[in-house]
């Protein structure tokens, strides 16, 4: 602003005293917190719908799922379920199956094959009929226990076991000893 533009505004000497100057401030004081007041009392509803109470903050978070999200989970969980029941069904047949066969031909020669290149040396036998390997007594390593595994010193730790031989092992032998 220039100088021409800021022309002092003469003040009457009355309202120069200390007490005409307080009562100005709270007349101005009173009409600000009024206005302040008022411009609140409008926003309050609009605040109050906006304001995040653990209600919304919940729906936020975890917001409700719509039916169809919940047939899609639902129907998930049925497949995921029938999945495994029927691998558990084929587990069943196929050991069935492989406990049934008499690992021999029609014209009764064996169905019996070695095999020689495991790390340690020693002969297997796989039946042609039913897929089944036979194997000699022999050491495994399982899978790791979960880290939610309810004992913690076995977290992530494997478990080996000695495995029996396969009831069929002694043909394998037999085979491997005629064949040689």
């Amino acid at each position: 602003m220039s100088t021409e533009q800021q022309q002092k505004v003469p003040v009457p000497d009355v309202l120069v005293n200390p007490g005409a100057q307080g009562y100005m401030n709270q007349m101005i004081s009173a009409a600000v917190t009024e206005a302040i007041k008022g411009v609140f009392e409008s926003l309050i509803p609009t605040l109050q719908s906006m304001a995040l109470t653990p209600d919304k903050i919940k729906q936020i978070t975890h917001p409700e799922p719509s039916a169809a999200e919940v047939a899609k989970t639902m129907r998930e969980l049925r497949e995921t379920q029938k999945s495994k029941e029927d691998e558990a069904q084929l587990r069943r047949e196929v050991k069935a199956r492989q406990d049934n066969c008499p690992h021999t031909y029609a014209n009764k020669t064996d169905s019996i094959s070695t095999i020689h290149n495991y790390p340690d040396r020693q002969v297997r036998g796989i039946c042609h009929l039913c897929h089944k390997l036979i194997e000699p007594r022999h050491w495994v390593i399982d899978a790791p226990y979960p880290m939610d595994y309810p004992d913690v010193a076995l977290h992530g730790k494997s478990n080996a076991h000695i495995v029996d031989a396969d009831k069929d092992y002694p043909r394998v032998l037999n085979l491997e000893m005629t064949r040689a």
